[in-house]
């Protein structure tokens, strides 16, 4: 776990690997052999490759009690040592004796220990007894191979453990999403510049039933009004919203006869009257209810009250039509059913 975080951190892992146990050494009891309680310590002499963890050994002791289980290194001193409480029977103990990389090292049991060795009359057991390149058990402090002295199948594990590459991970702490924009009203059609900050997506109502989920979006309202526009910015974490109010008005200008389109539904063309307020030079615009344009044209002369506009390709929907002028623009919405 990690402590309490109040900034993006960046932490590496990796992957730890523990070296599994393995086994060396006569694996039981099995054939001849007695119970040794003599006042003689007894050990076995071993051959350690490289440093390991002797972390248990299974014995076979002739009654309950205390044991001090030594590690002696070839000369018989003293490297390790631990007392165990041993039941009578079959059980297996824990030594973790660090062994060192060492030739002619000792497990020594302690005077009068009441553990069972195996004694063979007439042939040798099967000395050495080695792990691959780690541990070699060779003989005992009997000089006899027909002898093994009370520790039985060895428990040995690996000091080293096995890491993979690191990686890194980062621990995001994302600041509270704070809602901001602003706007620009052309006409019908509002551009909106989002100012938001620490968001990743957000959500725009327009107040006319129309949503938006991009950054930046420009949108095309159908009539005057007053629009209640709602932004919500968001990041993983938190969210926020900031409600404005906007009023379109000037759409309707059209219904004071400034100009006339026919017919109306058109399927592939419509006409533009101009009055005679539109005899000089004009622009001519046409957009989807997306602010899309999808027409546009330039006339720096009129020799006809009558402008033909195509629209061939176009899908059903309503559009809308800006003219301008050098001195102004009549921006106003023209439902033109395509079919």
């Amino acid at each position: 776990m990690t402590p309490l975080l109040y900034s993006s951190t960046v932490y590496y892992v990796e992957d730890r690997i523990s070296p599994p146990s393995r086994f060396v050494g006569k694996e039981d009891n099995s054939g001849q052999g007695e119970y040794y309680n003599y006042n003689i310590p007894q050990y076995l002499v071993f051959d350690c490759f490289s440093s390991v963890l002797l972390k248990s050994v299974k014995v076979y002791a002739g009654s309950q009690g205390n044991r001090t289980i030594e590690l002696h290194d070839s000369t018989g001193t003293i490297l390790d040592s631990v007392t165990v409480n041993i039941p009578a029977g079959e059980s297996r103990i824990t030594l973790d004796f660090t062994l060192p990389e060492e030739n002619n090292l000792r497990l020594v049991s302690p005077p009068m220990p009441d553990l069972f060795r195996n004694k063979e009359i007439f042939t040798n057991l099967d000395y050495p007894f080695q792990l691959y390149d780690t541990l070699s058990i060779k003989g005992n402090s009997a000089n006899d191979l027909k002898y093994y002295y009370f520790f039985y199948d060895w428990e040995i594990i690996g000091l080293n453990d096995c890491f993979s590459s690191r990686i890194p991970v980062w621990a995001v702490i994302n600041d509270s999403a704070i809602a901001g924009f602003s706007y620009l009203i052309n006409n019908m059609h509002v551009s909106f510049n989002n100012s938001s900050q620490y968001f990743t997506e957000c959500v725009w109502d327009f107040g006319d039933g129309q949503f938006s989920y991009e950054n930046n979006p420009v949108h095309t309202y159908l009539s005057d009004g007053t629009y209640t526009v709602m932004l919500v910015a968001q990041n993983s974490c938190f969210s926020d919203t900031l409600i404005k109010t906007i009023t379109i008005s000037g759409i309707n200008e059209y219904e004071k006869n400034c100009f006339n389109i026919y017919p109306i539904p058109a399927r592939d063309k419509v006409f533009i009257e101009l009055p005679e307020m539109f005899n000089k030079p004009i622009k001519i615009t046409v957009y989807d209810i997306y602010g899309n344009v999808i027409y546009r044209t330039e006339y720096y002369q009129i020799n006809s009250q009558r402008i033909e506009v195509r629209l061939s390709g176009s899908a059903r929907g309503i559009y809308f039509v800006q003219i301008s002028t050098l001195e102004t623009v009549q921006y106003s919405k023209i439902i033109i059913q395509l079919y």
